[in-house]
């Protein structure tokens, strides 16, 4: 039966088995989908405002790449397959990629009264997804993800002492989770292989800067992304890249507002890091 739609609520993206493993193109396809506004906002990458319309979505590539466990080449094929179909477009935006889902009101059309695709996030206001806001008042930083938290129940014999322990092991849990994305996030700016051992120096200098701020993060990807053919001061090493953070950031922020996304790596494509 291909007539009609189901409803698939956006909460899928927060169980584990969703970001478990590589992405199928369909997956991703389908990820797309659910990333996208269901009505106007915008988010701010590296300081900068960037207005998201309805059936839109404000994703680089690398940060695709990572949340999908593709390789960056394969996201700009599949990207650039899509967009010939005509079932998307894009817009290099300074530091990141601003896609258009074509027809996404034909995803989302509403077949009865009863019906309504975008009814009841699965987020409340405060609260902002991958850098996608579903309240234009709201502001949210890319590459961020909001899980609901899971009633945890109260009482009973040393029910306090089990809320407490499963409540510490779950922040632990999401912790090595963000440093896991983090690290991947290092890799794919310095070109490496996200399964590549780290040494102890690299994973000492990561914890010294760990938890940075997304904006920080967000124009060192940018910066590193860039195409610079002469006086290129960009650091070489994982280990020299972490230990200098605080002025490689201050230097990615710098070449950001002289240069915009002029000097943006990809080539006749125009895509953003």
């Amino acid at each position: 039966m291909n007539n009609g739609f189901v409803k698939l609520h956006r909460s899928i993206q927060s169980n584990p088995e969703w970001l478990s493993e590589s992405f199928t193109r369909s997956q991703a396809w389908i990820d797309l989908i659910l990333l996208a506004n269901h009505k106007p906002g915008f988010v701010r990458i590296a300081g900068r405002r960037i207005d998201v319309g309805r059936g839109q979505l404000a994703w680089s590539v690398v940060n695709l790449a990572n949340r999908w466990r593709w390789s960056k080449g394969k996201v700009f094929r599949s990207l650039n397959e899509w967009r010939n179909d005509g079932r998307l477009d894009h817009q290099n935006i300074i530091v990141t990629t601003l896609i258009t889902i074509t027809n996404y009101d034909r995803y989302q059309t509403v077949e009865s009264p009863d019906e309504s695709p975008d009814e009841s996030p699965d987020r409340t206001p405060d609260e902002s997804p991958d850098g996608h806001l579903m309240d234009h008042k709201q502001e949210g930083k890319e590459g961020t993800r909001i899980r609901s938290t899971p009633s945890i129940p109260q009482g009973g014999l040393f029910g306090d002492e089990q809320a407490e322990a499963q409540m510490v092991t779950k922040r632990k849990s999401e912790e090595n989770e963000a440093k896991r994305r983090f690290s991947d996030r290092i890799c794919a700016i310095m070109h490496r292989g996200a399964k590549t051992k780290w040494s102890d120096k690299e994973r000492k200098a990561l914890n010294k800067i760990f938890p940075a701020p997304e904006e920080d993060i967000s124009a060192i990807e940018a910066y590193y992304s860039a195409t610079i053919p002469t006086q290129d001061y960009r650091r070489k090493e994982v280990a020299t890249l972490l230990n200098n953070w605080p002025g490689e950031v201050d230097r990615a922020k710098k070449f950001i507002e002289r240069n915009g996304h002029n000097n943006t790596e990809g080539g006749n494509d125009g895509w953003g890091a």
